[in-house]
């Protein structure tokens, strides 16, 4: 027979890409949907503007690129963190070495002695007048 064509449902369907979209949807036409025409139009200038200036920045050199700066500042200051962590760490364990260990607070040393002491102070309880049953009659006649 003649050529095969490929089966449509075999073949992927490429989804059209929706566009964003700016105010309500049931907007009928008048003031309020060309004020809603207009600001999405300004949305798109905007973000065109900004597009071709991050290129133009690109292209003239890329070390004056705004999102590669900012990359390489945030790289130093983390190296400067963890530098920092580092040496705090090897001066706190080169001071272990020479001083003796934390012992216990003292607050907390004068807690523990005076559990060790036979005193107990137990906190005073209000003592609760008893409920009075609602079947007080029938009580006292089942007695």
């Amino acid at each position: 027979m003649g050529k095969e064509r490929p089966n449509s449902k075999s073949l992927p369907k490429e989804k059209k890409k929706k566009g964003f979209s700016v105010g309500p949807a049931n907007l009928s036409d008048g003031v309020y949907k060309r004020k809603v025409t207009k600001i999405k139009e300004t949305l798109i200038h905007k973000a065109k503007v900004r597009k071709q200036y991050s290129k133009t920045l690109s292209s003239v050199d890329p070390s004056t690129d705004p999102n590669v700066l900012r990359a390489q500042k945030l790289f130093e200051e983390a190296e400067q963190e963890r530098l920092q962590r580092h040496t705090k760490t090897t001066e706190s364990e080169a001071a272990e070495g020479e001083a003796e260990p934390p012992g216990v607070h003292p607050d907390r040393q004068a807690i523990l002695d005076r559990e060790g002491t036979p005193e107990k102070t137990q906190i005073e309880r209000r003592k609760r007048k008893p409920k009075t049953s609602s079947y007080k009659k029938e009580e006292s006649f089942a007695a």
